[in-house]
Protein backbone atom coordinates (compact mmCIF):
# COMPACT_ATOMS: atom_id res chain seq x y z
CA UNK A 1 0.00 0.00 0.00
CA UNK A 2 1.43 3.67 -0.91
CA UNK A 3 1.55 6.19 1.55
CA UNK A 4 1.67 9.65 0.63
CA UNK A 5 3.77 11.46 3.35
CA UNK A 6 4.54 14.58 1.90
CA UNK A 7 0.43 14.85 1.72
CA UNK A 8 0.18 14.33 5.59
CA UNK A 9 -0.66 17.39 7.54
CA UNK A 10 0.18 17.96 11.43
CA UNK A 11 -1.80 20.39 14.07
CA UNK A 12 0.26 23.57 12.56
CA UNK A 13 -0.77 22.96 9.03
CA UNK A 14 1.06 21.52 6.44
CA UNK A 15 3.56 18.91 6.79
CA UNK A 16 7.24 20.26 5.93
CA UNK A 17 8.22 17.71 3.06
CA UNK A 18 12.11 16.61 3.44
CA UNK A 19 13.82 16.78 0.22
CA UNK A 20 17.43 15.36 -0.40
CA UNK A 21 19.17 16.41 -3.46
CA UNK A 22 20.92 13.80 -5.28
CA UNK A 23 23.98 14.34 -7.44
CA UNK A 24 26.93 13.74 -9.54
CA UNK A 25 29.91 15.90 -9.35
CA UNK A 26 31.45 16.44 -13.11
CA UNK A 27 34.91 14.94 -13.47
CA UNK A 28 36.05 17.83 -14.75
CA UNK A 29 35.09 19.66 -11.64
CA UNK A 30 37.67 21.25 -10.19
CA UNK A 31 35.85 22.39 -7.13
CA UNK A 32 32.63 22.43 -5.04
CA UNK A 33 32.18 26.39 -5.90
CA UNK A 34 29.95 25.59 -9.04
CA UNK A 35 28.75 22.21 -7.69
CA UNK A 36 27.45 24.10 -4.37
CA UNK A 37 25.56 26.63 -6.76
CA UNK A 38 24.05 24.24 -8.69
CA UNK A 39 22.87 21.81 -5.19
CA UNK A 40 21.44 25.79 -4.15
CA UNK A 41 19.46 26.26 -7.14
CA UNK A 42 17.89 22.92 -7.89
CA UNK A 43 16.26 23.26 -4.29
CA UNK A 44 15.62 26.66 -5.05
CA UNK A 45 13.93 26.12 -7.54
CA UNK A 46 12.16 23.13 -6.24
CA UNK A 47 11.65 25.42 -2.96
CA UNK A 48 9.97 28.41 -4.88
CA UNK A 49 6.62 26.29 -6.05
CA UNK A 50 7.03 23.75 -2.56
CA UNK A 51 7.25 25.94 0.26
CA UNK A 52 6.39 23.78 2.35
CA UNK A 53 9.73 22.01 1.96
CA UNK A 54 13.40 21.67 3.22
CA UNK A 55 16.83 20.65 2.25
CA UNK A 56 17.35 17.47 4.92
CA UNK A 57 20.57 16.39 2.68
CA UNK A 58 22.55 16.45 -0.07
CA UNK A 59 23.92 13.05 -1.50
CA UNK A 60 26.89 14.29 -3.55
CA UNK A 61 28.00 11.19 -5.94
CA UNK A 62 32.26 12.15 -6.17
CA UNK A 63 33.92 8.45 -6.94
CA UNK A 64 32.70 7.53 -10.31
CA UNK A 65 34.53 4.55 -10.83
CA UNK A 66 32.21 1.98 -11.62
CA UNK A 67 30.02 0.12 -9.34
CA UNK A 68 30.71 2.79 -6.93
CA UNK A 69 27.19 4.65 -5.89
CA UNK A 70 27.90 4.99 -2.29
CA UNK A 71 25.94 8.22 -1.55
CA UNK A 72 23.07 6.98 -4.22
CA UNK A 73 22.77 3.90 -1.99
CA UNK A 74 22.95 5.93 1.57
CA UNK A 75 19.80 8.15 -0.03
CA UNK A 76 17.68 5.47 -1.12
CA UNK A 77 18.40 3.61 2.33
CA UNK A 78 17.55 6.90 4.36
CA UNK A 79 14.21 7.33 2.04
CA UNK A 80 13.43 3.53 3.47
CA UNK A 81 14.11 4.67 6.98
CA UNK A 82 11.63 7.51 6.39
CA UNK A 83 14.23 10.74 6.56
CA UNK A 84 13.59 12.38 3.06
CA UNK A 85 9.67 12.49 1.20
CA UNK A 86 10.94 13.96 -1.80
CA UNK A 87 14.27 13.76 -3.88
CA UNK A 88 15.52 16.54 -6.72
CA UNK A 89 18.17 15.19 -9.36
CA UNK A 90 19.55 16.99 -12.09
CA UNK A 91 18.20 14.64 -14.86
CA UNK A 92 17.39 10.95 -15.56
CA UNK A 93 20.05 10.05 -17.01
CA UNK A 94 21.88 10.94 -13.80
CA UNK A 95 19.73 9.28 -11.22
CA UNK A 96 20.57 5.90 -11.55
CA UNK A 97 23.20 3.50 -13.41
CA UNK A 98 21.11 2.19 -16.02
CA UNK A 99 17.14 2.29 -17.62
CA UNK A 100 16.29 -0.59 -15.56
CA UNK A 101 18.15 0.31 -12.21
CA UNK A 102 16.49 3.85 -12.76
CA UNK A 103 12.60 2.08 -12.98
CA UNK A 104 13.34 -0.15 -9.86
CA UNK A 105 14.41 2.55 -7.66
CA UNK A 106 12.09 5.37 -9.11
CA UNK A 107 8.89 2.44 -8.27
CA UNK A 108 10.81 1.17 -4.94
CA UNK A 109 10.60 5.31 -3.88
CA UNK A 110 7.06 5.61 -5.31
CA UNK A 111 5.84 2.89 -3.39
CA UNK A 112 7.13 4.41 -0.25
CA UNK A 113 5.56 7.72 -1.23
CA UNK A 114 8.60 9.49 -2.35
CA UNK A 115 8.40 11.27 -5.66
CA UNK A 116 11.70 12.28 -7.32
CA UNK A 117 12.16 15.73 -9.29
CA UNK A 118 13.78 15.42 -12.18
CA UNK A 119 15.07 18.91 -12.86
CA UNK A 120 16.13 19.19 -16.46
CA UNK A 121 12.88 16.85 -17.82
CA UNK A 122 10.53 18.58 -15.23
CA UNK A 123 9.06 15.79 -14.37
CA UNK A 124 7.60 14.62 -10.59
CA UNK A 125 7.18 10.89 -9.85
CA UNK A 126 4.70 11.55 -7.61
CA UNK A 127 2.40 12.25 -10.42
CA UNK A 128 0.47 9.07 -11.79
CA UNK A 129 1.03 10.56 -15.84
CA UNK A 130 4.40 10.20 -15.91
CA UNK A 131 4.70 7.05 -15.66
CA UNK A 132 4.50 6.02 -19.75
CA UNK A 133 6.82 9.41 -20.28
CA UNK A 134 9.43 7.69 -18.39
CA UNK A 135 9.88 4.94 -19.69
CA UNK A 136 10.03 6.56 -23.21
CA UNK A 137 12.57 8.49 -21.76
CA UNK A 138 14.42 6.31 -19.97
CA UNK A 139 14.75 4.13 -23.57
CA UNK A 140 16.20 7.09 -25.54
CA UNK A 141 18.81 7.96 -22.81
CA UNK A 142 19.71 3.89 -22.72
CA UNK A 143 20.09 4.32 -26.53
CA UNK A 144 21.86 7.64 -26.44
CA UNK A 145 24.38 6.39 -24.08
CA UNK A 146 25.08 3.16 -26.20
CA UNK A 147 25.80 5.74 -29.18
CA UNK A 148 27.97 8.19 -27.19
CA UNK A 149 29.56 4.51 -25.66
CA UNK A 150 30.17 3.34 -29.60
CA UNK A 151 31.39 6.58 -30.63
CA UNK A 152 34.18 6.66 -27.72
CA UNK A 153 35.24 2.71 -29.25
CA UNK A 154 35.63 3.83 -32.27
CA UNK A 155 37.73 6.96 -31.55
CA UNK A 156 40.17 4.62 -29.78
Amino acid sequence: MTTQKNKETTQDGPKIERVGVYSKIPRYDDGMDSFDKHINNSYNCYAEKNSNSELTMVYAEKNRRPGTHKEFKKMIQDCIDGKIDKVITKSISRFARNAQDSKHYIMKLKELGIGVWFEKEYIDTSHSSTELLLAVLNVLIEEDNRIISTDLKCVK
